[in-house]
């Protein structure tokens, strides 16, 4: 049972911000990849699933748009989400203060733990009216507005991903151990592509996202990385389209290269620790950077995350991420 002290990080973020984190960290593992191997590998019955969805790679691309969004909350809902989420299209295409405070509003009396509505009706009591929130910023200096904006944000953020994750545990709708495992798996499109990025960020100082754009425009040698970390990647059509013209060309040198990308593993150091950056780097900016060292290592290891031995080892750790860019230094 958590003393006092260690919960003193809900002072400061979301006092529910440790079921954020467990949720994430069951959806990896229902999700049955090996982060703790080296290799990112799924199961071949998460692989068909995927591919019977039309999702053969994370990074198939999507159009976002209205009409898509609109489509994806449905989704979500028929996997068991809470209508709850309806609140969150509306709230960002809503055109006028008042929407945006009804839907807002809406979002925060949706949550299930008392703490974290109390925690956001008295963040957001400046959001009652438009003067009080032009007031709100306009009497800040430029230092301080940008820390306010970003607070803001964070939070908000941080309240769209609790209204969307609510229903996660809630399981009395499911007809069996293997449905639920497919409800779960069929989010792998949506957002599961945070893990591949986390890692890739880790190893090459470039998230997966940015080294598939710059593959796509023709840097090869992005592509081998990207290949290291995500084998899904072959299912993509311009992919397909470049190792064709290498095999037409007689390019035997990008051919070795690709087999040296896929031989090597997604994660070469830290591989006890994937489970844990792929925490600090997906949770950084909406609330863990706000806490110092001591309550950020008890958060961790109270939701069962695997962290250093000790405060000081696990400062270390999350400086070097810092140093390399990986995480900021917003605080």
């Amino acid at each position: 049972m958590q003393t006092k002290e260690t919960d003193n990080w809900k002072e400061k973020i979301d006092p529910a911000f440790d079921e954020i984190i467990k949720i994430h960290l069951d959806f990896i593992d229902r999700s049955h990849i090996k982060v703790n191997t080296g290799y990112l590998c799924l199961d071949d019955d998460s692989l068909n699933f995927l591919k019977e969805k039309g999702h053969p790679s994370f990074h198939k691309k999507i159009k976002f748009d209205y009409e898509y969004n609109k489509k994806l909350t449905k989704d979500i809902i028929k996997l068991g989400a809470s209508n709850d989420i309806e609140y969150i299209l509306k709230f960002f295409t809503a055109k006028k203060f008042e929407q945006m405070k009804l839907y807002l509003f809406k979002m925060i009396n949706a949550l299930p733990n008392k703490e974290s509505k109390e925690y956001y009706k008295t963040f957001f009591s400046f959001f009652e009216t438009e003067e009080k929130l032009e007031s709100y910023f306009d009497r800040r200096p430029e230092r301080d507005l940008k820390r306010c904006v970003f607070d803001v944000g964070m939070n908000i953020l941080t309240l769209m991903s609790q209204v969307m994750l609510k229903g996660y545990w809630d399981t009395e709708n499911d007809e069996s151990i293997k449905r639920k495992r497919l409800d779960r798996l069929n989010l792998i499109k949506i957002s599961l592509s945070d893990v591949f990025n986390t890692v890739s960020s880790i190893t090459h100082k470039k998230s997966l996202d940015g080294l598939l754009e710059e593959a796509e425009k023709g840097n090869d040698e992005s592509l081998f990385k990207a290949i290291q970390i995500d084998k899904t990647l072959f299912d993509l059509d311009w992919l397909r389209r470049r190792i064709r013209k290498a095999f037409y060309a007689g390019d035997s040198s990008f051919f070795k290269k690709l087999g040296m990308a896929i031989e090597k593993t997604s994660l070469e150091n830290d591989i006890e620790y994937t489970k844990l950056n792929s925490v600090l780097i997906s949770f950084w900016g909406l609330g863990l950077c706000k806490l110092n060292n001591q309550e950020l290592w008890e958060l961790l290891k109270s939701c069962g995350v695997i962290v250093q031995d000790d405060p000081e080892s696990f400062r270390k750790h999350v400086n070097r991420l810092k140093e390399n860019k990986i995480i900021d230094d917003f605080y």
